[in-house]
């Protein structure tokens, strides 16, 4: 079905609420939800731009109202002089897929990956990612296969406080290159990368309006920072497999929105703070939220990230790709994670825990394109079992046509 027919409707409910015409609003969600009961409601949701957590108020649905929350914008006494970020106005990429996890998939990912028990793991149950339970965060299983750990490590939760981004929010590659560019460093004899550092070479886009974002590899003529004399030669290849700082990423990474959950506990959002490198204490947030202040930014380099970056610029192409930092035995030898006692591989190109799910999820994908199907022939637009809102195909992200996350 043409993806336009399919979101007619829903795209004129959101239009109506963003009118205020709440009586238009309802018949068009009444006319879909006669026809197409387990489709997506509509979302208004402000999230704070504050350091403080924030804890929805939420008032319980009517028997005539859907069943997706609503939060308003904070009230905190005083206010904040920043405006709070708005989530887009339709609801994200995560809300159009079909999560397969269960309490099997927590109790194999807390094994298979070595979960603490300080670290709860929760099903969504009713919220969706963006409403997570108090002190809670949304996370998806391909962040754990692509070597992300819990509690989150300091520089991981460093990165996502400092740009202002939820972690589900982040695409698999983004996450590879955060772990690559982690190993390089400590190659180097360097200590993490700052998120100034990784600005330098990396802004975040986000893929279409879903609320997802990825990294952007910056042009290489930017990659040495000015002011430098001499570092040496920066080595671009023409092969558009090793395009971008850092190369060699799946150019697809399929429906990794299909398995997500809460964690709770001691999940590493609480950063502390760096005096010698001018980083404050902050919080990971645990909203979605938009980035695009920190994306827009110019960092202030101090002197020794200049120096860091200008070594890495020049590094030779092949210490710059995704087979050479990847490593598993490299990245343990440096401790951004420990051997898993099963001794299974923690880093791969899928998440293994969903991957024994993927038959329920082509079932019921199946099953609304069936339904899709019969609906197509009333004229009626299906919002579900199709093409998310953001343009992506089967959860797939394009990062500038050349990385995916």
């Amino acid at each position: 079905m043409d993806p336009s027919l399919r979101s007619s409707l829903f795209n004129q409910m959101m239009q109506a609420i963003e009118l205020g015409d709440k009586c238009i609003a309802d018949k068009i969600k009444s006319l879909i939800h006669n026809f197409h009961p387990d489709s997506p409601v509509p979302i208004s949701v402000y999230v704070p731009s504050s350091e403080d957590d924030f804890v929805p108020n939420i008032s319980p649905p009517s028997s005539s109202d859907s069943d997706s929350p609503v939060m308003p914008r904070s009230s905190k006494p005083g206010g904040s002089r920043r405006r709070a970020s708005r989530v887009p106005h339709r609801p994200c990429s995560f809300d159009t897929e079909v999560n397969v996890v269960g309490e099997d998939e927590l109790r194999k990912y807390r094994s298979r990956f070595e979960i603490p028990d300080s670290v709860t793991l929760m099903l969504p149950g009713n919220r969706a990612t963006w409403n997570p339970p108090e002190n809670a965060v949304a996370i998806y299983g391909a962040m754990l296969s692509c070597g992300v750990t819990l509690p989150f490590q300091p520089f991981i939760a460093r990165f996502l406080a400092e740009a202002r981004i939820a972690p589900a929010q982040l695409a698999p590659n983004s996450y590879r290159i955060l772990m690559c560019l982690g190993l390089m460093w400590k190659l180097k004899g360097y200590e993490h990368p700052t998120p100034r550092e990784i600005h330098h070479f990396y802004t975040l886009r986000q893929a279409g309006n879903s609320g997802t974002y990825f990294f952007l590899s910056s042009p290489g003529e930017n990659w040495i920072p000015e002011g430098v004399t001499n570092p040496g030669q920066v080595e671009i290849s023409g092969d558009e497999k090793k395009k971008g700082f850092i190369w060699g990423f799946p150019t697809s990474n399929k429906r990794w929105k299909n398995s997500w959950f809460f964690v709770g506990g001691k999940w590493g959002r609480d950063v502390s703070a760096r005096g010698r490198l001018n980083l404050a204490a902050k919080k990971v947030p645990r909203h979605f939220t938009s980035p695009d202040t920190w994306s827009k930014a110019v960092p202030v380099l101090l002197d020794e990230e200049i120096s860091h970056l200008a070594t890495a610029a020049v590094l030779p192409l092949d210490e710059r790709g995704r087979p050479f930092l990847l490593d598993e035995d490299k990245m343990i030898a440096q401790r951004l994670f420990s051997r898993l006692l099963a001794r299974l591989p923690r880093l791969c190109d899928f998440d293994t825990i969903y991957d024994l799910q993927a038959r329920a999820v082509k079932n019921s994908e199946a099953a609304s394109k069936r339904h899709a199907a019969g609906l197509s022939k009333e004229g009626i637009a299906s919002l579900d079992g199709g093409d998310p809102s953001d343009g992506e195909e089967a959860g797939d992200i394009t990062e500038g046509g050349v990385e995916s996350g």
